[in-house]
């Protein structure tokens, strides 16, 4: 399972060293795995440096994202890449009106 912890602040690429497992008899429904060309930001957090980090995620990775984890999915190549740069260059979280 992705979590916030596994966004690097500084570089807002993924880091897989600290993944938690899930019992492999548990059903993750497919609207909480993440998708190729999504973007991954941490809603909520109990710490300030944690929330608004920024993701793109790059390959079909078999992988769940936390109970404080948004997904911005089903985005052209060109928005997610976008939407990554702007967010991870400014350093400020991502804003979408709708």
């Amino acid at each position: 399972m992705l979590r916030a912890n596994n966004i690097d602040l500084k570089t807002n690429a993924l880091d897989f060293s600290e993944l938690k497992y899930i019992n492999d008899d548990f059903v993750i429904p497919k609207e909480k795995k993440v998708t190729k060309g999504s973007l991954i930001i941490c809603t909520a957090s109990g710490s300030k440096s944690h929330l608004g980090k920024i993701a793109l995620i790059d390959d079909d990775y078999d992988y769940a994202f936390g109970g404080f984890m948004g997904q911005l999915a089903r985005l052209s190549q060109f928005a997610a890449k976008n939407g990554y740069f702007w967010a991870g260059n400014t350093g400020k979280p991502l804003i979408l009106k709708g």
